[in-house]
């Protein structure tokens, strides 16, 4: 985010792009991994990570901003005691649950009743693709 600040372009571009990415390489990866193994997955694992780590380090660097906001100490029991911030948690909490069970069974269900490995990549990328974008 530091690289585009005084730039045309927004949070809300990048967000969809790294959507949109996330949700092809989902369904692509499927079939690569049924030609390769489960067993050696591994070996995909670390080639893209470090493909990521390269395009990572090739990214341009921002302007770091030349003056800090010097944070004071933190009352862990004050911002406990705020009733904002716990209805915030506590809410977010609440929704996490049944998000967290559905893209956990989803992929069971989708075999139970019938359908294949492209078809559980399929509803991945349909899932990732709804998602707003900012």
């Amino acid at each position: 985010m530091n690289s585009i600040e005084g730039t045309n372009r927004s949070f809300g571009t990048f967000r969809l792009w790294g959507s949109l990415g996330w949700g092809i390489m989902a369904v692509a990866a499927g079939p690569i991994i049924g030609q390769i193994g489960i067993e050696r997955l591994w070996m995909i694992y670390t080639i893209m990570m470090l493909f990521s780590l390269a395009f990572a380090f090739a990214l341009p660097r921002g302007e770091a901003k030349k003056t800090a906001v010097k944070a004071g100490k933190v009352n862990c029991r004050s911002l406990f005691a705020s009733r904002a911030f716990f209805i915030f948690l506590f809410v977010g909490l609440v929704l996490s649950i049944p998000n967290s069970v559905n893209n956990t069974f989803v992929a069971l269900y989708i075999k139970e009743l019938g359908g294949g490995e492209s078809l559980t990549r399929s509803f991945g990328a349909a899932c990732r693709a709804s998602r707003p974008a900012s």
